[in-house]
């Protein structure tokens, strides 16, 4: 058998669920280190090895790392691969530079695998899956509307005399950060790069003191991806 054949059949056979959550984003991944960990016993069956490796090359004014992923065939000594390139950060706050270079290969190698096998990380939008997958949100979304309808008439049940149909919870969401907070908001920001303008537009809010109590204990517990996604 050819290692095209021998490909093939790997290609159909894999499959490598989105098993990471990133909580920033909101979006489900799967990282290289999930697809080697799948591939390897359907390797083995097939009698091949997989290699990736890495090589940086300069382009233009910037370094970019060249990811090659390799399927030998350990039978007859047949080879196929596939490349991908990732982009290395000039300077990220945080990191220094064999943290960065590691971060382009992990994504460069990721890629290269993906193409090599078949692995799409994008679904059409008129599929019916993701068709399901929409009316499933439409219905969830409905649902929690319902929940919480109800929730909120039997607090209003329960409130004192004056009337008070305050939602704690709602109050918190909607009272905006004081200025101490604010402005210790913006002095970490500064330290770490962050941009402001980027996080506004991550939490659709016109400037950092629009920010609700709430918002800001989520960028807290959650200021390294904040620093990530959001750096200057």
């Amino acid at each position: 058998m050819a290692v095209h054949e021998k490909l093939l059949k790997i290609q159909s056979s894999i499959s490598v669920p989105k098993n990471q959550h990133n909580k920033f984003g909101n979006y489900d991944y799967r990282s290289c280190e999930d697809i080697l960990s799948t591939l390897k016993p359907i390797l083995q069956t097939h009698k091949c090895t997989v290699t990736v490796n890495d090589d940086l090359i300069f382009i233009g004014n910037r370094y970019y790392i060249k990811a090659t992923a390799t399927l030998v065939d350990c039978e007859s000594g047949e080879s196929v691969l596939n490349q991908s390139f990732a982009r290395e950060e000039e300077s990220k706050k945080g990191m220094d530079s064999s943290q960065i270079t590691g971060t382009a290969s992990s994504y460069a190698r990721k890629y290269a695998l993906n193409g090599l096998l078949l692995l799409d990380d994008v679904k059409d939008a008129d599929t019916n899956e993701n068709q399901q997958q929409s009316q499933n949100a439409k219905a969830d979304k409905n649902q929690q509307q319902s929940r919480n309808a109800g929730a909120n008439k039997n607090q209003q049940k329960s409130q004192n005399a004056a009337g008070s149909n305050r939602d704690p919870q709602s109050s918190t969401q909607k009272k905006l950060i004081d200025k101490k907070t604010l402005e210790a908001l913006r002095k970490r920001f500064k330290d770490n790069g962050v941009d402001e303008a980027k996080v506004c537009n991550a939490y659709k809010v016109s400037d950092l003191s629009q920010l609700s109590v709430s918002q800001h204990e989520n960028i807290t517990q959650h200021f390294e991806q904040v620093k990530e996604k959001c750096a200057a």
